[in-house]
């Protein structure tokens, strides 16, 4: 137990190969403990040995089969990998079991068990991101919904409800969403974001007021969403690659400009 809370600390604050010798020992000492096994997991994840990650999150399900949890965490891996069919598996499952209170995340150094709410919306908004990729633009959209309706602080996944709304060809692709900004619910940058899958600003202005990197990347590639819809293709094309190039691999929207370029360029 004592390695497991120091791997577990360790990996708070960053120290990854020291997180992965306590937790290696934590599980040779009592292989039976799933805590340990799921841990490690995360911590091969972390260093992007996903067959290592996969096996330990696989045997911490293994002992604990009601641990969604485990599930959730394999299916980010499957995720990441494109398999798509297994990680909508692995996110339904989580669904079906509810919302794992020892789910915990890890940022700036400090321990985060957040709400039940939180939980369910962030299994909800995984298997809707597989479903996206997947070009089920009708039931990522149902899960979008579903994410927003427990919790969604910054209006992302009421953004990505639109989204996939407006891939799927619906022609009311934009009214929840003009509903939210006409209440007011999206603020600073999420608002644009929403202003400008709208129709209320231009993608020229939205690139103008983004202030990161990270925002420049999420312009493109919203603004590659609305040529989409306006069925331009060529600018869509160009949008869609600069935010392929420029967001982080681990960003929502750089996995669906891939996803996106792809189906684009099979047409």
């Amino acid at each position: 137990m004592a390695l497991l809370k120091r791997g577990f600390g360790n990996y708070a604050l960053g120290n990854i190969d020291a997180a992965q010798a306590d937790l290696s020992d934590a599980v040779r000492l009592n292989p039976k403990n799933n805590y340990a096994h799921h841990e490690l997991g995360l911590t091969f994840f972390k260093k992007g040995d996903l067959t290592r990650a996969i096996a330990s999150l696989t045997e911490a399900i293994n002992l604990d089969p009601s641990s969604a949890a485990s599930r959730f965490s394999r299916g980010q891996i499957y995720l990441s990998e494109n398999r798509l069919d297994e990680a909508i598996q692995d996110f339904s499952d989580a669904i079906k079991l509810g919302a794992d209170k020892n789910t915990a995340f890890t940022k700036d150094q400090g321990v985060d068990r957040p709400e039940a709410n939180r939980v369910a919306a962030d299994y909800y908004a995984a298997r809707a991101d597989a479903y996206y990729l997947r070009g089920n633009f009708k039931d990522a959209a149902s899960g979008y919904d579903r994410a927003a309706g427990f919790s969604d602080p910054e209006g992302y996944t009421l953004i990505w409800g639109s989204v996939a709304r407006t891939q799927g060809g619906s022609a009311d692709a934009d009214i929840v969403l003009s509903a939210a900004l006409d209440k007011g619910q999206l603020k600073d940058w999420p608002k644009s974001i929403g202003e400008l899958l709208v129709g209320r600003i231009t993608p020229a202005a939205a690139l103008a007021v983004a202030k990161n990197a990270d925002q420049i990347c999420e312009a493109h590639y919203y603004s590659g969403i609305v040529q989409l819809k306006a069925k331009d293709s060529i600018s869509a094309q160009k949008e869609l690659a600069a935010a392929r190039d420029g967001c982080p691999s681990s960003f929502r929207e750089s996995r669906a400009a891939v996803a996106d370029l792809k189906r684009l360029q099979s047409q």
